[in-house]
């Protein structure tokens, strides 16, 4: 669209509109003019002053360096499961995931010290269950290891 011009000298307000400069000198013109007392109070004085209450949490509490670590343990535990369903379906797995799946026990043990639980067992009975589930040739030593947890 092509613009056009009227060739017209066309004054900003041609009436007497007041602008927003007009209007700012206008009101400091009426703020010299009042005296103290007439001026806005703006602070509010101590004794009329109202304490609030918190109404919400203002930090998160942090969470303990053990709830941290359990967490990434548990999330280990979940990648090395995965990593021995997929040596059992027959994928082959490279060097680093091999090393990740050597250090179960290491991450067992951990998370049983700082959960102050046995995640194995001690009693007899249930030792003579995951004997009886290592007896199949197909199942991992994970694989021994949860069923023996759940239990």
């Amino acid at each position: 669209m092509v613009s056009t011009t009227t060739k017209k000298h066309r004054p900003k307000r041609p009436d007497a509109r007041p602008n927003g400069k007009r209007r700012l000198k206008a009101k400091q013109a009426l703020v010299k003019k009042l005296e103290a007392k007439d001026l806005k109070v703006t602070r509010i004085p101590k004794s009329e002053q109202i304490e609030r209450e918190v109404s919400g949490v203002l930090r998160k509490p942090k969470t303990p360096a053990s709830d941290i670590r359990s967490r990434a343990l548990r999330k280990l535990l979940r990648q090395i499961e995965a990593l021995a369903d997929k040596q059992k379906a027959g994928e082959v797995l490279n060097d680093a995931q091999k090393t990740k799946l050597s250090r179960f026990d290491n991450v067992v043990a951990e998370l049983e010290e700082l959960l102050d639980v046995d995640l194995g067992s001690d009693d007899e009975d249930e030792d003579e269950d995951v004997e009886d589930v290592a007896d199949k040739s197909d199942e991992s030593p994970i694989k021994r290891k949860k069923v023996k947890k759940q239990r």
